[in-house]
């Protein structure tokens, strides 16, 4: 559920700068407690910076990143007493690194690992009793493929 635009110097050096900025939106399955379930969902927009790309055996490069994200992360409470929806701050920094595998002169499939901290990691509980449903961790990461076509 991530929607990218990406600007790029496509050159086979060390210097190959990219920018992608992008817009993503997720949704859990409900997290469940004895006195309730919550649904998370997460609205985002996201820039990519990765100055450096380093070739790798053809057809492989690893480009080095840097990432923020900005948004909420809600959770609405089902099935309780108090059916809240609660709203933290997302945002996140922290270093990416982008496998990319050209297939051609149009299209590659990519592979990227990240980490981020959180500037904000709250803790989520049901009321009245505060019952935790979650505990937002500081530091994550996360791991996405894709494929990506290039226009002239």
């Amino acid at each position: 559920r991530d929607v990218e635009a990406r600007v790029h110097a496509d050159r086979r050096s060390v210097l190959a700068p990219s920018l992608r900025a992008g817009f993503s939106y997720f949704a859990s399955k409900p997290s469940a407690t004895s006195n309730g379930t919550g649904l998370f969902t997460l609205r985002a927009l996201g820039v990519r910076a990765c100055p450096l790309r380093f070739e790798l055996a053809a057809p492989l490069a690893l480009h080095a990143c840097a990432l923020i994200d900005g948004g909420a992360l809600s959770v609405s409470g089902r099935t309780t007493t108090n059916p809240a929806r609660r709203h933290m701050i997302w945002l996140a920094v922290g270093p990416a690194a982008r496998l990319e595998a050209r297939l051609g002169p149009v299209v590659s499939l990519e592979a990227e690992g990240s980490l981020f901290g959180l500037v904000q990691h709250d803790e989520f509980v049901l009321q009245p009793s505060n019952v935790k449903l979650y505990d937002i961790p500081a530091f994550s990461g996360q791991v996405a493929l894709g494929v990506l076509a290039r226009l002239p």
